[in-house]
């Protein structure tokens, strides 16, 4: 019997607006497994995020959390410690409702066939992974505020955290859709693109993230700007900082090109997949699009994140590229250039 996510469709809808109509606009057959390993994905995300449990606890579930998918002995022991620790801690109504149903969800990923839990457990692994580095080298307020070191250290940890789930969406995608002709070049294209859109997240919540302790911009970087990790809880840092904001999304840009070639190799007949693909791309261009007109970009009472409105425009106005390569690479094309030309502006 094929899963499903009954009860947790409203939290998925409730900790991801976004993700959650590029989720429904898929196929029935695929949805199972990938909203079960964003779901997953996203309780790991929230334990890491529970400042309230102390560090030593939240690096201890977040390293046992991908074995508690494959072993259900351990898991029997451990989800009734796990569930109102880590829910007690949650930031949100929204994450203690997903943490609540954590039983249900693994319950879900126990239905999947095996080659999917495999790709889920997978792609776990490797989001845990970076979360862990994430508690280990950083801080966990703004008097322990740290940053990675050198540009290496982001690199590697997007690779794990945005590029594993941009792998595991395009193997995932295969096993449903008649896209093996592209191969391992697909699977590489789409951990660019994830990797893509995780630096899109640590841009849009640097402010944030500086509140909970963690700088993901290297330190060497901020150095050569006259800038150390502190100087970013003030607005008044952000014209030093657009140097350095300047090349990792020109970075961005460079990963996510690689979509055209990616949407190009996607059936023209599977409707819903291509827009569950598209949706994002644009969503992350207009939302670095935000983030660079904006001159209070570090206050963190601001927030980069596109209008409900703009989100469901773009739903609607994107069918013509659903069946048109030519008219996705327009749409992404003018999209690309509008940042571009935003940057320029900003950039004495």
């Amino acid at each position: 019997m094929k899963a499903s996510i009954p009860a947790t469709n409203d939290i998925l809808k409730r900790v991801s607006r976004s993700l959650y109509l590029s989720i429904r606009a898929l196929p029935g057959s695929m949805r199972p497994v990938f909203s079960t390993a964003y779901l997953l994905c996203r309780a790991a995300d929230s334990i890491t995020d529970g400042s309230r449990l102390p560090r030593h606890r939240r690096i201890y579930w977040i390293e046992k959390f991908p074995a508690l998918l494959i072993n259900r002995r351990l898991r029997g022991a451990e989800l009734d410690t796990l569930v109102p620790e880590s829910a007690a801690a949650a930031e949100t109504k929204g994450e203690k409702e997903l943490l609540a149903a954590l039983p249900e969800i693994f319950a879900c990923a126990d239905s999947l066939p095996q080659e999917e839990l495999r790709l889920v457990y997978e792609v776990l692994s490797e989001v845990c992974g970076a979360m862990t580095e994430d508690l280990s080298v950083f801080g966990q307020d703004t008097a322990t505020l740290r940053a990675f070191q050198t540009p290496a250290q982001l690199e590697k940890y997007c690779r794990r955290i945005g590029g594993g789930p941009g792998i595991f969406w395009t193997r995932a995608a295969m096993l449903h859709a008649d896209i093996k002709s592209c191969g391992d070049t697909l699977a590489e294209q789409g951990r660019q693109i994830g990797e893509a859109l995780q630096l899109v997240n640590i841009l849009r919540d640097t402010p944030r993230d500086l509140r909970r302790g963690r700088c993901y911009w290297p330190q060497n970087e901020l150095e050569e700007a006259g800038l150390q990790p502190q100087d970013l809880l003030s607005v008044a840092a952000q014209p030093r900082l657009r140097k350095i904001l300047r090349k990792w999304t020109l970075e961005t840009i460079r990963k996510i090109t690689c979509a055209e070639e990616y949407v190009s190799c996607l059936p023209r007949t599977q409707f819903r997949l291509r827009s569950a693909v598209i949706w994002p791309i644009y969503w992350g261009l207009d939302t670095l699009q935000e983030i660079w007109k904006a001159e209070n970009f570090l206050d963190p009472q601001f927030i980069a994140k596109m209008p409900r409105a703009r989100i469901y425009f773009t739903v609607a106005k994107t069918s013509a590229t659903l069946a048109s390569d030519v008219a996705f690479i327009k749409g992404f094309r003018l999209r690309r250039e509008t940042l571009l030309s935003t940057m320029s502006s900003k950039i004495d």
